[in-house]
């Protein structure tokens, strides 16, 4: 994920492995996600339409899958006890 510094130069702002998506925000009602995403090593990357994410186009098994996901990992990510407790 690359953001923009004020003068207007990308930096590198965090990772996403093979287990990662991008698109939270939308999912949870944003327009659009503030960083960039790139690919840096050989590989493949699926896209998909934005709206496959937009809950303001209905709820769908995907869109569900991908929140609770999300949610766990932002869980996790607070609390690195749970991490590997949840996995037990």
């Amino acid at each position: 994920m690359v953001g923009s510094t004020a003068e207007g130069q990308g930096t590198e702002v965090g990772m996403i492995g093979t287990e990662g998506f991008c698109g939270i925000p939308v999912m949870f009602g944003g327009t659009s996600q503030q960083y960039e995403a790139t690919v840096q090593i050989t590989g493949t990357v699926d896209k998909m339409p934005v709206y496959l994410l937009d809950e303001r186009n209905g709820k769908t098994p995907l869109s569900d899958v991908l929140r609770q996901y999300a949610l766990i990992r932002l869980n996790q990510s607070r609390n690195p006890r749970s991490a590997t407790a949840s996995t037990r």
